[in-house]
């Protein structure tokens, strides 16, 4: 509810009443809450858009330089999707990605981010990993952990179908110091992953960049 009021007062100044309005703001809040959603939120998956994924790294990175710890940066793409899409029409597209978004959920924990950022790419940000860490070993175990889940047959339109998946991966500071070039990097990595073939990684050291 809103309330709006005004104190009237007589010819001597002296208040002799109230008077105002109650107003039901229910369907205002819900249409606020449905904007607030929409500016944040992929509308098909419900995952992290590009805007919200910029701010959690970009805080999850000044984070990590106050604590020397390590930042992951995965980008993901998935191969087949446009097959799939042609052949059985979007709607059988759109429940892969679905599918899709709440497998990658399920990997991480849940002060990591999932995101979508258009078509059939997601990324993960990992953050808080220990200095200590043999990245390249534990970016190994995770990527092979997110292969293998992706990998796994879905149910779409009546037939059974396997996505495979390309994953580009950037360390902070190991492979770059600033969001713009994390990203750069990742992005890069997962393109080179792409050409070597289904269900592969690479790690932003391995571009000589």
């Amino acid at each position: 509810l809103r309330e709006t009021g005004n104190v009237i007062k007589d010819a001597h100044g002296k208040a002799i009443k109230m008077m105002g309005v109650v107003r039901d703001i229910t369907e205002e809040k819900a249409w606020a809450n449905q904007l607030h959603s929409m500016a944040h939120q992929d509308a098909l998956t419900g995952l992290a858009n590009r805007l919200v994924l910029e701010q959690r790294l970009s805080a999850a990175l000044e984070q990590a330089r106050i604590q020397r710890t390590r930042v992951a940066l995965i980008f993901l793409d998935l191969n087949g999707f446009k097959a799939i899409n042609d052949s059985y029409g979007h709607a059988a597209g759109d429940q892969v990605l679905i599918t899709t978004a709440k497998r990658l959920k399920n990997l991480v924990r849940t002060a990591d981010t999932v995101a979508r950022i258009g078509g059939d790419e997601f990324v993960l940000v990992l953050e808080g990993l220990s200095s200590d860490l043999n990245i390249q070993q534990e970016i190994h175990v995770l990527c092979e952990m997110i292969v293998r889940a992706l990998s796994m047959p879905m149910e779409i339109a009546s037939e059974t179908c396997v996505i495979g998946t390309s994953l580009g991966v950037a360390v902070f500071p190991d492979h770059a110091t600033s969001m713009d070039n994390l990203i750069h990097t990742a992005d890069l990595a997962m393109y080179d992953a792409k050409r070597s073939g289904n269900n592969q990684y690479r790690l932003g050291s391995q571009l000589g960049v």
